[in-house]
């Protein structure tokens, strides 16, 4: 491509072409060796300003490179315990609220029952 058509395509002064030629390299670059892309799916390729009516700036490009960089955890990560562990902590919490239950139904009884002593 000619300057000339350069010029007219991205409707910038003749001094900025040498940064498009550097950027437009390196898009290409970073869209066949970075993301995978192949010669027969650039052309499919397509650069927008807006999306929905919103801006598409680099703060939007920004945070969906960085949330693409979270890593993915696996199912067994995820869960805190597994069944087993779980159901046996489920137990002994039910277990020790039963007794602090209890403990505190024979301290209300017998508290009352030395009052009705007196």
């Amino acid at each position: 491509m000619s300057v000339a058509e350069m010029t007219q395509k991205t409707k910038q002064k003749e001094k900025y072409m040498k940064n498009v030629c550097a950027v437009s390299n390196f898009v290409q670059v970073l869209l066949l060796q970075g993301y995978g892309f192949d010669e027969r799916s650039l052309p499919d390729v397509s650069f927008q300003k807006k999306a929905g009516g919103a801006s598409v700036g680099w703060a939007l490009g920004c945070m969906l490179t960085l949330s693409s960089l979270v890593p993915a955890e696996r199912l067994g990560v995820m869960k805190a315990l597994p069944p087993g562990p779980w159901a046996g902590l489920l137990f002994l919490f039910v277990a020790l609220l039963l007794a602090a239950l209890g403990y505190l139904v024979m301290l209300y009884r017998t508290t009352r029952c030395k009052e009705d002593v007196v």
